[in-house]
């Protein structure tokens, strides 16, 4: 149990860290990258809350547990930062973006396996396999990509070099 806590500390830290490294790699887009990861930290909320009450997974180890059903550490800085740092290092030729969307997922999904296996942090259930989680990734991350686009006003498709 008191690794469990020790783990999400970690991953809090890591995920400031993230932040603040984006935030002064990519100063021109602060503002393009906080709404970003909003609308992350929305998503992630909204799509755990429907995957714990379908018992798709729990996070038996949380903060104020009698508070929230969801893992407030991921949810509000994990996954929001993961997001803002794969669009800030996202290469500019699009096969390398490609080849790099599926790294992240894979490296992501790899994490979430090893966390499932040695930590209570997160249990799947009810069918739940980590092939439909590197799914879900590979779909939001698209869907943020696509996001972050809009607001910076670049065509989604345009040929690149």
């Amino acid at each position: 149990m008191i690794l469990d806590e020790w783990v999400m500390v970690f991953f809090g830290l890591l995920s400031a860290c993230m932040l603040i490294y984006v935030g002064l790699m990519r100063r021109q887009q602060l503002r393009v990258f906080y709404t970003v990861a909003i609308s992350a930290d929305f998503y992630s909320g909204i799509a755990n809350i429907i995957g714990i009450s379908y018992g798709f997974w729990q996070h038996p180890v949380r903060w104020f547990p009698s508070i929230f059903k969801t893992s407030i550490v991921y949810d509000l800085l994990f996954f929001p930062a993961t997001v803002v740092l794969w669009i800030a290092l996202m290469p500019k030729k699009r096969s390398w973006k490609i080849v790099y969307t599926l790294v992240y997922s894979v490296v992501l999904c790899l994490l979430e396996w090893l966390l499932e296996r040695q930590t209570k942090l997160i249990d799947y259930g009810h069918g739940w396999a980590i092939y439909k989680t590197f799914l879900l990734y590979l779909m939001t991350y698209l869907i943020f990509y696509g996001l972050y686009r809009w607001l910076i006003k670049e065509p989604l498709y345009s040929r690149d070099k």
